[in-house]
C-alpha cells in the first residue's frame, strides 16, 4: 500500500506522476480515508476521487466519499447531484436519503425536505437529519408540521441528549398558539436552581464527586458517564436528562457571549426561552458572578 504523507508533501500531481501506474484501486481508497477521515481534507480527497471515477464511473464507493466531501464543503447543489447517481445505483439508500435531506434544508428548500420526509417512514430517518427539518419547519412558520416531528422523536425515545426537542416544544409553545408545555415541565424554571456557584474544579452533576476520569467523561466516584460538563460552574442534579440540558445552555451562553450581545440580542439567541425563564437564567448567572453586563453588553466573568 502506497501511503501520501501529507506532513511531508501536498503536491498530489507530483504524488500522482511518481506513482500513479502503482497505487491499485484498493491505495487509492486507503488515501480517500486518511484524507477524508484522517485530516479531513475535503479538497484532496475530491482529488484522489476523481481519479478512482475516471477509471469506474460507476463506482458507488467513489460517489459516496464524492458526496461527503462536496456536503462538508458546503456545496450542496453538486453533493445533490452526487446523490441521485447514488440513489439509482443502489438498494441501501438510508445514508444518501439522509444526508439529501439535509442538503436540501441547507439550500433553503424545505417544501421539498418535507415531501421527502413524508415519502419515507419516519423512522427512515436518522435524528440529526429529523430534528434539522423540524427546525427549519419552525422557522417557516409551519408550527403544526414542526411539532408534529418533534413530538414523534420525544415519543420514540428516552432521550438523555433531548435538548433540541425540549428547545422546539419551547420554541413552538411560546411563540404559536399550541401548547407542548406539558412534555417538559421539569425542563422549566427548576433546572436553573441546580447551578450553585463558580467553581473551576471539574465536578460531577449527579454525585458531588470530583474523581472525574476527564480522558473517558466518566465519573469514578459515582460511576456516571458525564459526556457534558458546565466550565466554570459547580452543578448538582438527580438526574443526567437535566444536567445535560443545563450544560447545553451554559455552552451556548458561552458562545453567543463571544460577540458581545446585549440581553435583548442574546434573548433573541436563546429565543426558546420566555421572558420569564430568560430573567430568571439570567438574573441567577449574575448572582454567582458567572456574567454581568458592561455598558449594555453582557459579558463571561473572568
Amino acid at each position: 500500500m502506497i501511503l501520501i504523507n501529507k506532513k511531508k508533501t501536498r503536491n498530489l500531481n507530483k504524488i500522482f506522476k511518481e506513482w500513479g501506474d502503482m497505487m491499485s484501486i484498493a491505495d487509492l481508497f486507503d488515501e480517500c480515508e486518511y484524507l477524508y477521515f484522517g485530516e479531513k481534507d475535503y479538497n484532496g480527497c475530491l482529488e484522489i476521487v476523481g481519479k478512482i471515477l475516471k477509471e469506474d464511473p460507476r463506482n458507488i464507493g467513489a460517489l459516496c466519499y464524492k458526496r461527503d466531501c462536496l456536503y462538508d464543503l458546503g456545496k450542496y447543489k453538486e453533493a445533490l447531484r452526487c446523490m441521485d447517481l447514488i440513489l439509482e445505483r443502489i438498494n441501501d439508500k438510508k445514508n444518501t436519503i439522509n444526508l439529501k435531506l439535509c442538503a436540501l434544508l441547507k439550500l433553503n428548500r424545505v417544501d421539498e425536505a418535507y415531501e421527502l420526509y413524508k415519502s419515507f417512514d419516519e423512522d427512515y430517518f436518522h435524528d440529526y437529519a429529523t430534528k434539522f427539518l423540524a427546525y427549519r419547519l419552525y422557522y417557516e412558520k409551519r408550527y403544526e408540521e414542526s411539532a408534529e416531528i418533534y413530538l414523534s422523536l420525544h415519543y420514540k425515545h428516552n432521550y438523555l441528549l433531548n435538548y433540541e426537542i425540549i428547545d422546539g416544544f419551547k420554541r413552538i409553545t411560546n411563540h404559536t398558539d399550541i401548547d407542548l408545555s406539558e412534555h417538559y415541565q421539569e425542563f422549566y424554571l427548576s433546572w436553573i436552581d441546580n447551578i450553585k456557584y463558580r467553581s473551576e474544579d471539574s465536578w460531577c452533576p449527579l454525585c458531588g464527586g470530583n474523581n472525574i476520569n476527564t480522558q473517558f467523561s466518566f465519573c469514578n466516584d459515582c460511576g456516571e458517564c458525564i459526556q457534558m460538563g458546565a466550565p466554570g460552574l459547580h452543578v448538582e442534579c438527580d438526574g443526567l436528562q437535566i444536567a445535560y440540558y443545563l450544560c447545553d445552555k451554559i455552552y451556548k451562553i458561552r458562545k453567543h457571549l463571544k460577540i458581545g450581545p446585549t440581553l435583548e440580542e442574546l434573548h433573541q439567541k436563546m429565543d426558546y426561552f420566555d421572558d420569564v425563564e430568560f430573567d430568571k437564567f439570567i438574573e441567577h448567572l449574575k448572582e454567582i458572578d458567572y456574567i454581568y453586563e458592561d455598558e449594555g453588553i453582557v459579558k463571561l466573568s473572568e
